[in-house]
């Protein structure tokens, strides 16, 4: 096990060049968005050092503060960051952090995918296939929580323990990276809500004998219900503001409806990256056609859909689940509508239109988030592919693990450069004065580079930015003609 550890460490080093070289004087990433990740860190440690309660801060729209209920929180990323913080610095700190999602994710689907196939290198693969998938990816660049899908694979390791043998130390695993992926994101939990549905749903259709008598079906559900309840009492720090803050459910989100445009564009699935070396001069024209997808990569690669449909060849119990999740997931991505090549096409309407309204759907907001359950369904269904291919020939292993390698490698990987800096916020920083800021220009985009200089100066903004805005946020901006 060490030694997959440090094969994983060296190709998340390797494939994620040159952040991995510039810990300290760049942020991995290619994406405005990656500033709120990073101030949720600093903000996070600011709560904790000054006692403030972690979902309301006076720093943001001062001087009237703002709620952070409804804000994107990545709490396990922003804590991992703040133990190394005071070793390395907040940069360091926040990549690091970054890079350990990465590693822990390929660990989890290696564990996960060896305990279905006792196979060390279709594991090994299935884990590389997860972490370097270019969805997860490019979420990575950007979105600290919604990257976070790393804990899915050891919750879907203990679930099948659960089921299967049924011992407290499952149950308490179950329980308790289900809490950690709704502290990561509530989005990815209700994800992994939606997978654990599936995941039961197949293997109780697949055993319809087993589970026929009430008594067999009552100790599974037994055990996965203690489970449920240990990850909610895990995580009721988080809950219990959202259940019992009444005042920021008094006050209405402006909210966008994104379902027409935050979906998949079918033509990505097929398409390489931008920044694949040997292909993404050819296919970048054709990503500056999508509107979603120039952000988040969903490319699948041939030869991981060849393997996962090969895992049915040997593997049909167990790979039917992981490639019914891909293939719903797939569907559900796609929208209400079908888009193709950039162009909208409202007469060839989609499943998501019938489920879009209702939970857990309307809740992701985002058709294309499921995307990321894509990326578990096919990461694992093709390492049971590799499994069953390279069973009696060995030697098939070579030339699979190089087309994976080469379909999933990215040279060099985003990068961006810290903002320039200046003395002055370093004098700011050592004023005990309290008083705002008032950055400019303002607008949703420029405020987000505004939340990196605040954790420089760590005074208030007068503006700022958090995930749901309400009309209060701007209500003293609106009632100073200045700032109008």
């Amino acid at each position: 096990m060490v030694a997959v550890g440090l094969l994983y460490a060296l190709a998340v080093f390797v494939l994620t060049m040159p952040g991995s070289l510039r810990l300290s004087h760049q942020i991995i990433g290619n994406n405005a968005d990656a500033w709120i990740f990073y101030w949720d860190t600093w903000w996070l440690g600011r709560a904790i050092v000054e006692g403030r309660p972690w979902f309301f801060t006076p720093y943001l729209f001062h001087p009237l503060g703002a709620d952070l209920l409804a804000h994107s929180h990545a709490f396990p990323f922003s804590a991992i960051a703040l133990l190394i913080h005071s070793l390395l610095g907040p940069v360091a700190a926040y990549n690091l952090s970054l890079l350990f999602g990465l590693w822990i994710g390929a660990v989890g689907t290696f564990l996960l995918v060896h305990e279905i196939t006792r196979d060390r290198a279709a594991a090994l693969l299935a884990g590389f296939l997860f972490t370097f998938a270019p969805y997860h990816i490019t979420q990575a660049l950007a979105h600290a929580n919604l990257s976070a899908i790393h804990w899915w694979p050891f919750y879907a390791l203990f679930l099948r323990r659960l089921l299967r043998r049924g011992r407290v130390t499952d149950l308490v695993g179950t329980g308790f990276f289900a809490a950690l992926t709704l502290w990561a994101s509530l989005h990815l939990a209700l994800l992994l809500g939606v997978w654990t549905v599936v995941y039961l749903g197949w293997h109780l259709a697949r055993s319809p004998r087993r589970w026929k008598r009430w008594d067999r079906l009552a100790l599974p559900a037994l055990r996965l219900g203690f489970a449920t309840l240990l990850a909610l009492i895990l995580s009721l720090p988080l809950l219990l503001p959202l259940l019992t803050s009444q005042a920021s459910w008094d006050q209405t989100p402006v909210l966008v409806d994104e379902t027409a445009t935050r979906q998949t564009d079918l033509l990505a699935y097929a398409l390489p990256p931008p920044y694949h070396p040997l292909l993404g001069g050819w296919t970048e024209p054709l990503y500056r056609r999508f509107k979603t997808n120039q952000e988040g990569m969903p490319y699948l690669g041939y030869g991981a859909v060849v393997l996962a449909l090969l895992s049915l060849r040997r593997w049909r119990r167990e790979a039917g689940g992981w490639l019914l999740t891909a293939g719903l997931s797939l569907v559900l991505a796609a929208g209400p509508v079908l888009r193709w090549n950039g162009t909208l096409y409202p007469r060839w309407l989609l499943p998501y239109r019938l489920l879009g309204g209702y939970l857990p759907f309307s809740a992701l907001r985002a058709p294309d988030r499921f995307n990321l359950l894509v990326v578990f369904g096919l990461a694992v269904s093709a390492g049971l592919g590799i499994a069953g291919t390279s069973r009696r020939h060995r030697w098939r292993l070579v030339p699979i693990a190089l087309l994976i390698v080469g379909e999933y490698w990215y040279a060099p990987l985003p990068t961006m450069e810290l903002p320039p800096g200046s003395p002055f916020f370093a004098q700011m920083a050592q004023d005990p004065a309290w008083y705002g800021v008032v950055d400019y220009p303002m607008g949703y985009t420029a405020s987000k580079r505004w939340l990196y200089y605040q954790t420089l100066h760590g005074k208030p903004i007068v503006e700022g930015h958090v995930s749901r805005y309400t009309a209060q946020n701007y209500a003293f901006i609106a009632s100073q003609p200045l700032l109008r």
